[in-house]
This record gives structure tokens, C-alpha cells and sequence, in this order.
């Protein structure tokens, strides 16, 4: 577990493992939690001071929670790295073949985030506190 002083929340970076999950502990009760592309990553409220982010596709997108009063509490960037395990691309010419690999590999004709997106959903012990990282 690592935290965030609150000053440098609304500049840190979560990084999120696509079809994982971070448990993120606040440094205030929420009052609004809005994600900015809820295509790219999915926010879960457990309470008012924990939320579980989950990765769906690769891509970025952002997380902003506001306090009682309406005072920005996190703006933070969330970034779901593109797989890059078990897939195989081959380039010829203007032309991309795809493949899956786990661990044989077969023509896969989805782009590369979609098969990702679409497999069961895991959660995984990592967890951040919002309030204390360095």
C-alpha cells in the first residue's frame, strides 16, 4: 500500500492493470465521484472514504472526487497500460495479422483491447491510500 499527501493527489498518476481492481483510500468523505471515460476505467464507492477503481480497456482517463462543500478532493489521472502479454502482432507491408497467445497462438480479429476487456474480471490485493503517498 502506498499513500498520497494530499497536495500532490490532484497531480499523481494511479496506474490500473486492465480487468484489475485498486482499492483507493481518500484523504476526505466523497461527496461526487465522476470518472471521465467510464469506458476506460470503472469507479466503485465502497464508502466515503474508499473507492475500488477496476482497468476495462487500455487507454487514460481521469478520476475527480469532490468534498461536502464542492472542493476538489482527487484529480487524478488513472492510466490502464496496453496489454502486452499474449498477444503477437506481425506486420507486412500495410497489412497487421493478430493473434492471441495463452498459451497457443490463434488469429484473434478483435483489436488488441477488446478480447482483454471482454475476460472475466479479476481483483487483485493492491491497494492505494490516497492520503499518505510519497
Amino acid at each position: 500500500m502506498f499513500a498520497v499527501a494530499p497536495a500532490a493527489v490532484l497531480a499523481a498518476t494511479l496506474p490500473v492493470t486492465m480487468n484489475e481492481a485498486v482499492r483507493v483510500t481518500l484523504p476526505a468523505e466523497a461527496h461526487d465521484v465522476i470518472i471521465g471515460n467510464p469506458d476506460i476505467a470503472d469507479v466503485t464507492v465502497v464508502d466515503g472514504r474508499h473507492l475500488i477503481v477496476t482497468g476495462k480497456r487500455f487507454g487514460q482517463t481521469n478520476l475527480i472526487v469532490t468534498g461536502m462543500r464542492g472542493e476538489t478532493i482527487v484529480n487524478q489521472q488513472i492510466v490502464v497500460p496496453a496489454p502486452s502479454m499474449g498477444r503477437v502482432f506481425m506486420f507486412s507491408g500495410a497489412g497487421i495479422a493478430k493473434y492471441a497467445c495463452t498459451p497457443e497462438c490463434s488469429a484473434a480479429s478483435d483489436d488488441a483491447g477488446a478480447a482483454a476487456a471482454d475476460a472475466p474480471k479479476t481483483a487483485t490485493n493492491q491497494s492505494v491510500d490516497a492520503a499518505n503517498q510519497p
